[in-house]
């Protein structure tokens, strides 16, 4: 017997108008007492005269498919209680780009309603310089299918344009479909502010030990001219004036090697220098500084000696990757 599916009373299916659609709202039940929901659709058998001689009556079973149904309406009630619930601004697009849902993070960010922000209404408030740039990446991940990583400018609800790190990726329904893109939003604008601000620190720093570099240099000039000169000049029997001499001139040799290094280093500071490490043998400038070996132990008993015979020097390391910025030279 058919039941109906909201007041439990029985069903009659008409057979008057031949042929009809199908019908949900049917509850069918077994001989067990097992109750299926089912659509019902009749289809008339007719005759050469086109006159009905009978009737096909075709029950579905939709009790799973409403199930199914029902469990992903209530995950989409659960999802969007927690979306409201996290202070990232999120939002939800459907298959033909259009944002279908933003949670209450993202209101409060730009100060609109739903409303406004739904299809292309939120592109308002990107900021014009960013918004081709931005709208052609996110279509080509979006005819690509891949999750995005973009950074624009965006309107708040003050007025003020904030730097967003827009990270996306695509949703797809039980099936396996596509449905759209799903992401999250995070304000780096004092991230983006605080780069900034370093890299005016290492421009001035830069400076700063060019000049100071080149300010070292000029003392160092006429000592070292002078040392040369006083190399020349006959030194008398006192040894001293020799040695006074050996000392100045070894030691502005030094500091003027000091001096070339300071923008060297403010270089490898701020990335625009490549260091390449190279293999090299250090056997040889260690052999110096190791100890002599032991004289031989009395009554012949047996030296100790430790032989570590040479390995082979293990591969380079891989460069590091190239920073951004002017082209990096050796040093």
């Amino acid at each position: 017997r058919t039941l109906d599916e909201q007041t439990r009373r029985n069903a009659n299916v008409s057979l008057e108008q031949g042929d009809q659609d199908a019908t949900a709202g049917m509850v069918l039940v077994a001989r067990n007492g097992t109750e299926r929901v089912v659509e019902s659709k009749v289809s008339a058998i007719r005759d050469r005269g086109g006159s009905p001689g009978g009737f096909v009556l075709v029950f579905r079973d939709t009790t799973e498919a409403r199930r199914v149904r029902a469990a992903l309406e209530e995950s989409e009630v659960r999802f969007r209680v927690m979306a409201d619930q996290t202070p990232v601004p999120l939002w939800m697009s459907d298959a033909s780009r259009g944002y279908v849902y933003v949670n209450r993070a993202w209101l409060a960010f730009t100060g609109r309603t739903i409303d406004e922000e739904q299809g292309d209404g939120w592109t308002v408030g990107i900021h014009p310089e960013d918004f081709g740039p931005r709208q052609a990446a996110f279509a080509d991940a979006f005819d690509a299918r891949k999750s995005f990583t973009l950074e624009y400018r965006l309107r708040r609800h003050d007025g003020a344009y904030r730097w967003i790190l827009d990270h996306g990726a695509p949703r797809f329904d039980g099936e396996g479909e596509f449905s759209g893109y799903i992401g999250a939003c995070l304000d780096v604008t004092e991230r983006k502010e605080a780069a900034a601000t370093l890299g005016i620190f290492e421009q001035r720093k830069t400076a700063f030990l060019a000049s100071l570099a080149h300010e070292l240099r000029n003392p160092l000039a006429p000592i070292r001219s002078s040392v040369e000169l006083l190399r020349r000049m006959p030194a008398g029997d006192d040894p001293r004036v020799a040695r006074a001499q050996e000392i100045i001139e070894r030691n502005c040799a030094r500091l003027a090697g000091l001096v070339d290094d300071l923008p060297d280093l403010s270089r490898i500071d701020s990335g625009h220098v490549q260091l390449r490490p190279h293999p090299a043998d250090v056997a040889p400038a260690l052999a110096p500084l190791l100890p002599p070996p032991h004289p031989p132990r009395p009554h012949g008993r047996p030296q100790p000696r430790a032989d570590h015979p040479p390995r082979p020097l293990p591969p380079p390391a891989p460069p590091p990757p190239t920073p951004r910025g002017p082209r990096p030279r050796t040093p």
